[in-house]
């Protein structure tokens, strides 16, 4: 007798496992192939239509979050082999990506360049009245004493009107309310040639650097917001100052994942700071953290909005990556414009067939670029959506 296996009941299963799902509905523009020597790159400002209607899927209980950002194809997939293991089982850290982050760490290593890593916590948040008077400020700094001083007591004695630029400080709030690990990395002397680099770019920094581009091409690339008018046009900008943790070397792989056990002494002023564009509700960030010393060129940058000719090397040097591999690189632009929870599935012989859901108000988000792999041979997407972040990442592990 021949059983036959019973379709998965998709409501039933969230309402055992106690799950809800939430849809994302994005729109896109067409795909830019990214090759090498081509005007298109993967750090170029293009503008497009978004012209593709898209939906993406989150499921999620209070145990952890199983599916982020995924079609509905990979959403059932999930589902599937949720119901055939034993236990649910969230999303965990990419223990594939922290190795290759200890892969290329020891790579800079034989360069004589060293990975340091810090958690850093939020004291005080200054928000920026004057964008134009900050910027001529820290241009042409002048100090109102000469004493020795952390950057976070620097930054708040600049000779300027403070009072007319800068409102008071208060309490950090939203994304500005700062625990997280960022990184410095230092040549032979100890001198840090770049810093606050945070955890969801180290890998790409380090590529970058294994691949000879300079500190300077760095922070242009992939350290400092590139902001369009639109973001502007919501973004507020504050002054983080942050108590630091001791630094730790980074050589193996429980160095880089145990940086979030390290202490934090909260006595006196912070004494580290830098400069983060957020969404006016706190909600976001727009863009890296400018580190004070760097402030004045990177925001003169953004507000004149300066392109970086150095961006095709970048770019040329993963289209390479990719080609060498029998893969292709694709951007697109897209939008968020709606988020739905999802109030029940429905199915047809086991397939989910449309579903009815609940919208919810005030979620429209701002441009963003995404990237995909695709596979030359068949033709097939590998990755989808994927940050700058995760498609060098993704590239590498192909490349090994």
């Amino acid at each position: 007798m021949i059983l036959l296996k019973k379709a998965m009941d998709y409501n039933q299963y969230l309402v055992e496992h106690q799950m809800a799902a939430t849809m994302l509905i994005y729109r896109y523009s067409e795909a830019d192939i990214v090759s090498p020597g081509k005007d298109v790159t993967v750090l170029s400002p293009e503008r497009r239509r978004l012209t593709l209607n898209d939906a993406r899927y989150q499921l999620y209980n209070d145990a952890g979050v199983y599916a982020n950002g995924v079609t509905l194809d990979d959403l059932k997939s999930t589902l599937a082999t949720l119901r055939a293991s034993d236990h649910d089982q969230g999303l965990s850290a990419n223990v594939q990506e922290s190795s290759t982050i200890i892969s290329l760490i020891r790579d800079l290593a034989k360069m004589g360049l060293t990975v340091m890593g810090s958690r850093y916590v939020c004291d005080r948040v200054w928000d920026v009245d004057d964008d134009r008077r900050l910027v001529a400020a820290l241009l042409h700094p002048q100090l109102i004493d000469d004493q020795p001083h952390s950057e976070a007591h620097e930054a708040s004695t600049l000779a300027y009107d403070w009072e007319n630029t800068v409102r008071r400080d208060r309490q950090p709030n939203g994304v500005n309310k700062v625990d997280e690990v960022r990184f410095t990395i230092q040549d032979q002397a100890g001198k840090p040639l770049l810093r606050l680099v945070p955890r969801e770019r180290l890998g790409t920094v380090l590529y970058a650097l294994r691949c000879g581009a300079s500190p300077q091409q760095i922070r242009e690339w992939l350290l400092w917001p590139r902001l369009e008018q639109l973001s502007l046009d919501y973004a507020q900008l504050s002054l983080l100052t942050c108590w630091q943790s001791e630094s730790r070397k980074i050589v193996t792989l429980k160095d880089l994942l145990t940086l979030d056990d390290l202490t934090i002494s909260d006595q006196g002023s912070g004494d580290a700071c830098w400069y983060q564009f957020t969404a006016q509700s706190e909600k976001s960030r727009f863009g890296g953290a400018i580190p004070f010393t760097e402030a004045g060129e990177a925001l003169s940058k953004i507000f004149h909005g300066h392109q970086y000719a150095s961006d095709r090397a970048f770019s040329d040097g993963l289209a390479q990556l990719a080609q060498h591999v029998n893969l292709q690189i694709q951007r697109r632009q897209r939008r968020l414009f709606d988020i739905a929870d999802i109030d029940r599935f429905k199915e047809a012989e086991g397939e989910i067939v449309d579903m009815s859901a609940t919208g919810r108000d005030g979620h429209e988000g701002l441009p963003e670029t995404v990237y995909e792999i695709i596979d030359l041979g068949s033709g097939r997407t590998l990755r989808y959506d994927l940050s700058i972040n995760d498609l060098v990442m993704a590239l590498l592990a192909f490349a090994r």
